[in-house]
This record gives C-alpha cells, sequence and structure tokens, in this order.
C-alpha cells in the first residue's frame, strides 16, 4: 500500500495529461470526510495529489491499456484543514482522508 501527505501545488495541465471522467465515492464519518477514487490502469504509485481553489486534483501515471497522464478534479463538499490530510492508493483505488476544518483534535 502507498501512502503520502498530499501536497499543496498549483500546476496547469499539460499537454501531455487527459482530463477523465473518474468514478469516485464520498463518506462523511463524524468530522473526517473521506474519498475512494477509483484508478484502473494505475499500477505505480505515480500520484499527484493536491488541493486548489476548494477541489482535490488527482494526476496518475496510467498504464494500461495504453500509458498517459490522466487529470481529475473533485469538488470538495465542505472546507477541510490542509495540514492534516493523507491519501493512500492500493489496487487502482485511492483514498484520500481530510479533516473538516474547525474540528481538529
Amino acid at each position: 500500500m502507498y501512502r503520502n501527505q498530499i501536497r499543496k501545488r498549483e500546476r496547469p495541465l499539460t499537454d501531455r495529461e487527459t482530463k477523465e471522467i473518474v468514478t469516485y465515492s464520498v463518506k462523511r464519518l463524524e468530522h473526517q470526510v473521506r474519498f475512494f477514487v477509483d484508478l484502473p490502469g494505475v499500477l505505480d504509485p505515480d500520484l499527484d495529489v493536491e488541493i486548489v481553489e476548494k477541489q482535490i486534483i488527482v494526476r496518475a501515471q496510467r498504464t494500461l491499456p495504453e500509458s498517459r497522464m490522466i487529470f481529475c478534479s473533485i469538488p470538495l463538499p465542505v472546507p477541510v484543514s490542509e495540514e492534516n490530510l493523507q491519501f493512500y492508493f492500493e489496487c487502482g483505488v485511492l483514498e484520500i482522508v481530510l479533516i473538516e476544518s474547525g474540528n481538529l483534535k
């Protein structure tokens, strides 16, 4: 399983990246918001996850069926604390864990 802290960087979409519609689900548990993003064909943990203007931006290297960079943006349903963001990647599913701002313990 790949684990990393989400990095906050602003970077424009490059010519080699493709904006795609991805399937994702959102679960709210007390003061946490969890996103589960399906990224089929992404085998390596080559992910870039960032928060830009109330959205989660995901960039990943897809190797199947063809090699290319993919890009997706997911709107944030609530304000979040960017300092405590984490993501986990396993078996083609990216899990992003956020804590609602004002609910830090």
